[in-house]
């Protein structure tokens, strides 16, 4: 009787193995509605998405600004690298 056990055991789980990947059958996959931010210009021309998440009371904001050296004008070369190290460092030593 133990020894059946233990063979049925061992051969169940293979029997129940799919053959092809496409004998796979998944559960549909739940409505999930895509939230759309609230877009808001700024007199300075900065953009704002506002994006609601009430889940949590937390308060996230990130800031992406165009700037590098990519964006300096051909006749300011440097300033990109100027402006980076002001910021760091604090701005001027008196």
């Amino acid at each position: 009787m133990t020894l059946l056990l233990i063979v049925a055991a061992a051969v169940l789980p293979a029997a129940a193995q799919a053959r092809a990947w496409s004998d796979i059958k998944y559960p549909a996959l739940p409505d999930f509605p895509i939230p759309k931010p609230q877009v808001v210009d700024l007199p300075n021309g900065m953009k704002v998405f506002l994006l609601e998440d009430r889940e949590l009371p937390l308060v996230s904001v990130t800031a992406l600004v165009r700037a590098g050296a990519n964006w300096e004008p051909a006749d300011k070369t440097g300033l990109a690298f100027l402006t980076g190290s002001v910021q760091r460092t604090g701005g001027p030593r008196r």
